[in-house]
């Protein structure tokens, strides 16, 4: 719903949070609905009167949310969380380097106008009570903890069953993992907002791993090269094709008529310009038929000649 340049501003605030992780932390930022979570949410707007004179707009808000949560997410609970991890050789040094990420975190969110609040150990516990105990509420003090005992014990569902390996079932519960690696550049926004968009319980977490700028560069360097190998490649392979084509309906032994030489030119200058060349496949499957129409008859009547 932003104004594009709000949008703009959002992404490079966004661009400057992720930036400003050197390469020794991990970051995973974990989008989790969970459905059946109706009481839980009604406790969240429960806004309390103070007393102070505007506690009839509060109960007017108060009413309005719950009207919203009436009309239908079926107690479905949205939920955003960032996990952050270091290295260190001591439980002290990483306790401190902890604690100053966090308000790093935390300041940069609140400059995007992100709420953001840390967790607590209950709060983290809560948080895997849940997603692996679906129908369960969650009951635990540590005051309550028994010698010896793991928190473990508070947070595992009754039991785990990985059989079949494609699939594992928790409790009455059936689950899947599936696993994606996609380059930042590669990351649709659509992509994600289309999971979340699913009224079920669902989680979708991103690890992110920070890279030196020298090897990024290098990266993205052996990225083009590839790119340009294939680009190449399809060049050469669509020029045989029109020059097979040519020899066997035109007969013009190993030079091509000036009508085949024209198209070879046409498809090696879409070659060049097509987005697409570093996920493509063939051109037909591809959604956006960027030849002319004459053209686009010329090179299909080429591919069911000189095809496999």
């Amino acid at each position: 719903l932003a104004l594009e340049e709000d949008k703009d501003l959002i992404f490079n605030q966004f661009a400057n949070v992720l930036n400003s992780f050197d390469p020794s932390v991990d970051i995973e930022f974990s989008y989790i609905n969970q459905l059946g979570r109706n009481n839980e949410l009604k406790a969240a707007i429960q806004i309390p009167d103070k007393n102070d004179g505007y506690d009839d707009i509060r109960l007017e808000f108060r009413e309005m949310l719950k009207s919203q949560l009436a009309k239908g997410n079926n107690g479905l609970k949205k939920s955003k969380y960032i996990t952050f991890g270091v290295e260190a050789d001591s439980l002290e040094q990483a306790t401190a380097k902890l604690e100053r990420l966090e308000i790093d975190i935390l300041s940069n969110l609140k400059s995007m106008g992100v709420r953001a609040e840390g967790l607590t150990g209950e709060e983290r516990l809560k948080v895997l009570h849940d997603i692996l105990n679906p129908d369960k509420l969650f009951s635990f003090s540590y005051k309550d903890l028994k010698p010896r005992e793991s928190t473990k014990t508070v947070i595992a569902p009754d039991s785990f069953n990985f059989v079949p390996s494609k699939y594992f079932k928790f409790g009455k519960y059936i689950g899947a993992v599936s696993h994606l690696q996609i380059l930042a550049s590669e990351l649709s926004d659509r992509m994600l907002a289309e999971f979340l968009d699913i009224d079920d319980n669902i989680n979708i977490s991103f690890h992110i791993k920070a890279v030196e700028q020298t090897e990024a560069i290098k990266m993205v360097k052996r990225k083009n090269t590839d790119i340009n190998r294939k680009r190449e490649q399809e060049k050469e392979m669509v020029t045989q094709m029109i020059q097979l084509y040519c020899r066997g309906n035109h007969h013009t032994g190993s030079l091509m008529c000036s009508e085949c030489q024209k198209l070879a030119e046409y498809a090696s200058m879409r070659s060049d310009k097509c987005p697409f060349m570093e996920t493509k496949t063939f051109c037909s499957n591809c959604k956006v038929h960027c030849y002319k129409p004459d053209m686009r008859d010329k090179i299909k009547a080429v591919m069911r000649y000189s095809g496999p």
